[in-house]
């Protein structure tokens, strides 16, 4: 229900939010009722600028720790954290397995907010990652909405839209 998903929005936006918040827009953001549903390829675009240094990076680690042990077996999943420099966690989206989510758990753990916030170049990256038909890729932006104003981000999401969904999460203060 969209009504109850925008309230949760705003809760998360204005509040000292649960991890159980965040498991919940998780699920209403994904779990949507659909005529065929594909196996899914999450990417999460994750901001690790210096802007997110203590509580919102303590909180974006939190969220993806539990989202991470929600994904089902045939989903596929990536991580790209941006700052000043871009890295992503695997080469290409990996299958959620066990293995790949507790490596994924090391990998966003090691996060502690560092350097300019570059999501064009995050998002541009994500270009790079060879599609699998066989999945429905969602892109899940988390950022503290601290971005450079010069950046023509519209620009870079718009030539992903046919290939796939957006989603945005805020976190912080400064949203």
């Amino acid at each position: 229900d969209l009504k109850l998903l925008l309230k949760n929005i705003f809760y998360l936006y204005n509040s000292k939010a649960s991890i159980e918040s965040y498991d919940f827009l998780f699920r209403c953001l994904y779990d949507s009722p659909a005529k065929i549903i594909y196996p899914r390829e999450y990417i999460f675009v994750v901001d690790a600028s210096g802007s997110m240094k203590g509580r919102p990076i303590t909180e974006v680690k939190k969220m993806m720790i539990s989202t991470l042990r929600q994904l089902k077996t045939d989903e596929l999943f990536n991580i790209v954290l941006y700052g000043t420099n871009q890295e992503n966690f695997a080469p290409t989206s990996v299958e959620a397995s066990k293995d790949n989510v507790e490596k994924a758990i090391l990998y966003i753990e090691k996060e502690y907010g560092r350097g300019a916030t570059k999501l064009n170049e995050a998002i541009d990256r994500i270009q790079t990652f060879k599609a699998n038909s066989n999945h429905n890729r969602i892109i899940t932006i988390i950022s503290d909405g601290d971005l450079d104003i010069n950046q023509n981000l519209h620009l870079s999401i718009k030539s992903h839209l046919k290939s796939a969904q957006f989603f945005i999460l805020g976190i912080g203060n400064s949203i």
